[in-house]
């Protein structure tokens, strides 16, 4: 049986989805990218400038990969690890695969970077990664290749880095479910935004301060339709929600829904050792 995303998915990523379907051009800017894509790129630029991971590479770290796609009744996509400060993401399509920057294996707990993989496990699931290889195809080659004017493709891409920020939400959702808490989520989210501290003793990020942090943000937004403008533009170009406004959104939906359906997720069912 498959692993059904319904229940996980945030009402502004059904929106935006349809919002993005709806954009002139989005069907035509579509079929282009399928006719022009070509998987092979990818996967020749994984092979010569990254490191796979797998059970003679990092095998801790690909373990914990396995136990993600086995709970989330997935194939395994391919892992790699780059040089980069504390960053992930999932590309492709029909051979999808995870990259982790190898600052991530410095400042996160083996549960944290669990909940990094399976967070990039429910963007494979959801189908995000197809279309954010489109947008990053789009802003870094530009409309040349797809052999379309820069007037439809910018509405459709601005669209659908829309869709993918609120589909982060869903994620995120999904993230927590398999990891069996909000609160690890929210801790990874902190220490790959704010990093972490070494060599001090008694020295912890602290989530609900940091919750405090995103009311007080989102309390400003509300007080002004400039600074709501503002934020938009901000973020026009990012794949992924504000990390603040991602935690406040995730700690809802718990309390909210995700406390009651992860009575019976993988990680309610079975402990893992870390």
């Amino acid at each position: 049986m498959a692993f059904d995303i319904r229940p996980f998915i945030h009402p502004l990523d059904a929106k935006a989805m349809a919002a993005m379907k709806a954009v002139p051009g989005f069907d035509l800017v579509t079929d282009a990218f399928l006719k022009f894509y070509d998987e092979k790129l990818l996967h020749v630029e994984n092979m010569a400038t990254r490191v796979r991971l797998g059970p003679r590479q990092l095998p801790q770290i690909h373990k914990l990969l396995q136990e993600v796609c086995l709970d989330m009744e997935m194939e395994e996509p391919e892992l790699y690890l780059e040089n980069g400060r504390s960053d992930a993401m999932s590309l492709g399509d029909k051979r999808p695969f995870i990259v982790l920057q190898s600052g991530l294996i410095s400042c996160l707990s083996m549960q944290e970077i669990r909940s990094v993989l399976a967070c990039m496990c429910a963007h494979i699931l959801c189908g995000h990664n197809r279309y954010e290889t489109m947008a990053t195809m789009m802003i870094g080659a530009g409309s040349g290749i797809l052999g379309l004017a820069s007037a439809i493709v910018k509405p459709v891409y601005w669209a659908t880095m829309a869709w993918l920020r609120c589909g982060g939400f869903t994620a995120d959702r999904i993230d927590a479910y398999i990891t069996g808490s909000p609160d690890v989520v929210i801790s990874k989210l902190m220490k790959m935004k704010g990093g972490i501290i070494y060599n001090h003793e008694n020295v912890d990020l602290n989530p609900e301060a940091y919750l405090d942090q995103a009311r007080a943000f989102q309390e400003e937004l509300s007080l002004s339709k400039i600074q709501t403008w503002t934020q938009k533009w901000i973020a026009k170009d990012l794949s992924n929600p504000f990390p603040a406004i991602r935690c406040l959104e995730l700690k809802k939906w718990w309390n909210e829904a995700g406390r009651t359906l992860a009575s019976g997720s993988p990680k309610a069912r079975r402990e893992y050792s870390w």
